[in-house]
This record gives C-alpha cells, sequence and structure tokens, in this order.
C-alpha cells in the first residue's frame, strides 16, 4: 500500500508530466501551422504578403512549376481568374496587396458555389499588377 505521502508523490509527478506534455504539443502545433493564407483572412490594403504556392493553391490549380523546377502562381491581368490565366507571379515574391475583391466561384466537379477572395497585388520590381486568388497569398 501507499503512503499518503508517496500517493501525493506520484500524482505531483504524473501532473507534472501531463503539463509538459501539454505544453510541448501546444508548442508543435504552432510551430507545424502553415503560412496565414488571403483566402482565411482579409489582408487589408497596403499589406506586405508574399505569393505562395503551397498545398491549397496547388490543389485547387492556381499554381504550378517549370522545367526548371522554378514555381509560379497563376492570376489574371485584368481581373480575378481560376482558369485561363494570363499572369504568372514567381513564388515567394513579396508583394503589396493593392484591393481585393470577394468573388463567387463554381466548382466545375459538382456544380457547388463559394466565395473566394481575389486580390491585386503590385509586385516591387515594376512588373505589371494582377489578381490572384486569395488560396495563394500568404500573409506576412
Amino acid at each position: 500500500m501507499y503512503t499518503n505521502k508517496q500517493f501525493i508523490g506520484r500524482r505531483r509527478l504524473f501532473l507534472t508530466w501531463l503539463t509538459l506534455a501539454m505544453i510541448v504539443m501546444s508548442a508543435c502545433s504552432l510551430i507545424n501551422r502553415g503560412p496565414t493564407l488571403g483566402s482565411d483572412i482579409e489582408l487589408p490594403p497596403q499589406t506586405q504578403a508574399i505569393m505562395s504556392c503551397n498545398e491549397t493553391c496547388s490543389g485547387y490549380g492556381q499554381c504550378g512549376a517549370d522545367a526548371a523546377g522554378n514555381q509560379y502562381v497563376l492570376g489574371g491581368l485584368a481581373g480575378p481568374l481560376v482558369e485561363n490565366h494570363d499572369r504568372l507571379f514567381p513564388a515567394g515574391t513579396a508583394v503589396t496587396i493593392l484591393s481585393s475583391n470577394l468573388q463567387t466561384i463554381q466548382s466545375v466537379s459538382d456544380n457547388s458555389q463559394s466565395q473566394l477572395r481575389f486580390y491585386y497585388v503590385q509586385l516591387p520590381d515594376g512588373r505589371p499588377d494582377g489578381w490572384v486568388a486569395g488560396w495563394c497569398v500568404a500573409a506576412q
């Protein structure tokens, strides 16, 4: 049988290890979090952001790589597009958000509709501005 002191000591040890485990798991979840995307939050004008060919952007067919392995985010010059793109943004490029526009998009596979925010972005080197899906814009 355990004495009262032994029981309290074991209980305290258990609670210490449990607390430590919870702290480690919380820290890991913060470290492994992906980027905050412009589809998840509204990025205000004049915010700095990064063009991101992340899993979500790629999964929706809004980015890819050329034969040399350089990644690009697809966009539009005249307005928001999810197909027939006419603008490429190098992935990893820092941009400035100029404005945003919430659009209704329709899935080709099941005709369901959803809302997606698109961003009109400016590149730092004077190349033409363009529109890009929020899935591909990561907050800095």
